[in-house]
Formats: structure tokens, C-alpha cells, sequence
């Protein structure tokens, strides 16, 4: 396959691994430090603003990209990488 969707699935693959880790560990969390009952609904906004600023933060990351990098993905996925 080619080198380019290689790098792809396994992009997709870390940070689909890593948000469903956070979001399954989100709500022991939640119930341990603010007493927020699982399925209530302010674990569910909680799990929904989550998702919501992933979203919004992808969005932001592209402009970036667009402004800043001439459109270029790898200088902004390392940079958000390391931080």
C-alpha cells in the first residue's frame, strides 16, 4: 500500500485509541473528583463538550495549517504532537 494512506490509518488509529482511553476513563473521573454520576446529564455534556471541542479544535489546527504553514499538515501534526 502506499506510504502516504500507511501513515494514515496509523494517525487514525493512535488518535482513535487514545480518545476512546480518555473517554472511558473520563467518567471514573468525573464521579472520583466532582461526584458526576455516569449517564447523568452532566456527564453526558461533559462527554459532549469533549467531543465538541475536538471538533473545534480540528477546525482551528486546519486554518493554522492553511495560514501559517502554506497548507503544509506535518510542521502543525508535530507540533500539536509534542504538546
Amino acid at each position: 500500500a502506499d506510504p502516504k494512506v500507511r501513515a494514515t490509518m496509523l494517525g487514525l488509529f493512535g488518535t482513535g485509541w487514545v480518545r476512546e482511553g480518555f473517554l472511558s476513563w473520563f467518567g471514573s473521573y468525573l464521579h472520583a473528583t466532582a461526584g458526576v454520576e455516569v449517564g447523568s446529564a452532566s456527564h453526558s455534556a461533559a462527554a459532549m463538550a469533549i467531543t465538541l471541542g475536538g471538533m473545534v479544535g480540528s477546525l482551528g489546527v486546519g486554518v493554522i495549517s492553511d495560514r501559517c504553514c502554506g497548507s503544509r499538515r506535518a510542521p502543525v501534526v508535530l507540533a500539536c504532537a509534542l504538546a
